[in-house]
């Protein structure tokens, strides 16, 4: 999973090595989406500037990539994994009022899917993030009390 950033091209490197964009794309908040075909693409990659700001997106997301596969490998808990997203989407919140406050717009199977364990895993970490007061949850806001101990758990 990943948080697209404003102006960020989504299935470049696809278009350009012509072939399926093998990802989905889902909208969590208010953006403007274009599409641009590959022949358009090859067409703007003409003009220096544009080619090297898609080189930069590309390698970051290359670097990304890497960094999430390491992570995998080195076989983190689900505990660590849950407190490396809640980081994350705390990273990506808009519109929060109050710091360490999250929107919480996923249900605990679509977090289990994130994170990579089963959504029973998902709802006892929750359980008992809560019971060692690092988050509370009301409704649909998580709100991260203690933020230093979530990147303790998630060794950030």
């Amino acid at each position: 999973m990943k948080f697209a950033q404003p102006g960020e091209l989504l299935g470049v490197a696809e278009a350009l090595l012509k072939c399926p964009y093998l990802a989905t794309a889902e909208v969590t908040e208010g953006a403007e989406v274009r599409f641009i075909s590959s022949n358009h693409l090859e067409r703007i990659l003409s003009k220096r500037e544009l080619a090297v700001q898609i080189v930069a997106q590309l390698a970051r997301e290359s670097s990304r990539m890497f960094k999430e596969v390491r992570a995998y490998r080195l076989s983190f808990t689900a505990s660590q994994r849950l407190a490396q997203l809640l980081l994350e989407l705390l990273k990506h919140a808009i519109g929060s009022r109050h710091k360490g406050v999250i929107e919480m717009s996923y249900t605990h199977a679509e977090i289990a899917q994130l994170i990579g364990c089963s959504r029973e895993t998902v709802t006892r970490l929750l359980k008992r993030f809560q019971e060692m007061r690092l988050i509370d949850i009301d409704r649909s806001r998580v709100y991260l009390g203690q933020i230093d101990k979530l990147r303790e758990i998630a060794q950030l």
